[in-house]
């Protein structure tokens, strides 16, 4: 008996978790919702794509990239690179749009790695959204 309700509080905990995980996932950013480079990701509405910082599976010493990968691909099976030729090195970053309505891949201490250039526009009317096409 006593297995039984460890076995159900467990199935509902593990529901309650992955509930959780489907609220926290996002799959945009606004001027105001940068991604950092701390494992959170932007993952599209149906789950076919995730965007984020990751470091190459068989070398995690070349640095820290942006890029896009097929969702819960194992090995990860990565589509899209943002900063193929300037790996961030030994530092944090974020992927954001800034004041001027572009994309930046910046370092700690504010050095680009990556920028769109869209033109200038008011970053508040600018979203990236990660899409599944």
């Amino acid at each position: 008996m006593q297995s039984t309700s460890i076995s159900l509080s467990f199935l509902l905990l593990v529901a309650l978790v992955d509930n959780l995980q489907s609220c926290l996932a996002r799959d945009t950013i606004t001027f105001n919702s940068l991604l950092p480079d701390d494992g959170t990701t932007l993952i599209s509405s149906g789950k076919r794509f995730e965007l984020g910082f990751f470091s190459p599976e068989d070398n995690a010493n070349t640095g820290r990239y942006v890029g896009i990968w097929y969702y819960n691909s194992s090995p990860r099976t990565v589509v899209w690179i943002a900063n193929r030729d300037a790996p961030l090195l030994h530092v944090s970053g974020y992927f954001a749009i800034v004041e001027d309505g572009n994309l930046k891949l910046l370092d700690g201490k504010g050095a680009s790695y990556f920028h769109t250039n869209l033109g200038s526009s008011s970053a508040v009317n600018r979203t990236l959204k990660l899409l599944d096409s």
